[in-house]
């Protein structure tokens, strides 16, 4: 299975199929690294 077709089979699952996409800006000052 691909994996496009899998994120849509999760999405019609909990009825997200119809959402619509936005950027969400991320923080590049801040580090993700967990030590």
């Amino acid at each position: 299975m691909c994996q496009r077709r899998y994120v849509d089979d999760i999405l019609k699952r909990f009825g997200m199929d119809e959402c619509k996409a936005v950027v969400s800006p991320v923080d590049d000052k801040h580090s993700t690294d967990f030590k």
